[in-house]
């Protein structure tokens, strides 16, 4: 237990608000073949939000 008293982390939880947005910028890169210039795949990836606040904190180590 001794180990982890200095420990820091970031752990955040998901939802699926998105989905739609998501689904309606794949159909529409399927038909036109480009997303839309409104669609940014970085707000549908999971780990996006805990990476930006670990960045903001300043916290480094492993992530997974």
């Amino acid at each position: 237990m001794m180990a982890y008293l200095n420990a820091r982390g970031v752990i955040l939880g998901t939802s699926t608000s998105g989905i739609d947005e998501a689904s309606r910028g794949i159909a529409r890169s399927l038909q036109d073949e480009a997303f839309p210039s409104s669609y940014d795949y970085r707000q549908q990836e999971l780990g996006a939000r805990a990476n930006f606040l670990a960045a903001w904190l300043g916290l480094g180590g492993r992530s997974t």
